[in-house]
This record gives structure tokens, sequence and C-alpha cells, in this order.
């Protein structure tokens, strides 16, 4: 099982430390859907999330403060969802359904976060 625990945990964590590094290496792009989103401060939004992102991945590949780790890729994952992915607001189905999906996502996603807070250090590591 300790195996099972560690792939899983590699995989999200790269997951997490991927997505961070986009926020920077596609800056401009993000930082532009975040202002058509209507984000306050929109460039410094995208900072911040990429950072959070990233400690939240390294965090989950190192088992290194992993509570907080999870804690800033849940609270990304919550905002994300609810300023982002907020489909409720969409007009256009293509695009309601696109954003719902990331809604849904993200939320599976804080939730996989949540429960990595609580696991034992002990089966963080193959033994």
């Amino acid at each position: 099982m300790d195996v099972l625990v560690f792939i899983g945990r590699v995989i999200f964590g790269l997951f997490l430390l991927y997505s961070g590094i986009h926020h920077f290496t596609s800056y401009q792009a993000l930082r532009g859907f975040a202002s058509f989103k209507k984000l306050p401060l929109p460039g410094v939004s995208v900072v911040v999330s990429g950072l959070l992102l990233v400690f939240g991945g390294v965090s989950a590949l190192a088992g290194w403060l992993l509570p907080y780790g999870m804690i800033a890729a849940a609270l990304f994952l919550l905002m994300a969802s609810l300023t982002l992915h907020n489909y409720w607001t969409e007009t256009d189905p293509a695009s309601r359904s696109g954003q719902q999906t990331n809604f849904n996502k993200n939320l599976a996603l804080m939730g996989a976060a949540l429960v990595l807070i609580h696991m034992p250090l002990t089966v963080w590591w193959i033994h």
C-alpha cells in the first residue's frame, strides 16, 4: 500500500508543480484570462497563485511542510474554482460546460489535497 500512496503523491505533486510553473511560463496569457475574469490585480494574482501551486507541488513531492503545502494548494483550487471557473455565470453552453468541468476537477483535486493533510508521514516514503 505504501508504494501506491507514494505513486499517487508523486503524480499529485508533479501536477501541482507543473501547474505552478505554467503560471510563470504562460504569465501573459494567464494574466489576460485573470483580467478578462475581472480579478483584482490580475498580474499579482497569477504570480501568487503560481507560488501557491509550486509550494504545494514541492511539499507533496518531498513531504516537506506537508499540511501547509496542501492548504496552499487547496486554497488556490478553491479560489480558482469560485473566480475563474464560475460556470454558473456563463451563457454560452460550450463555455459553460468547459468551465463546469474545470470547476469539478478543481473540487476533486482540492479534496485530494485535504485528504493528504492528514496522511501520516510514514506512508510518504517507500520503506
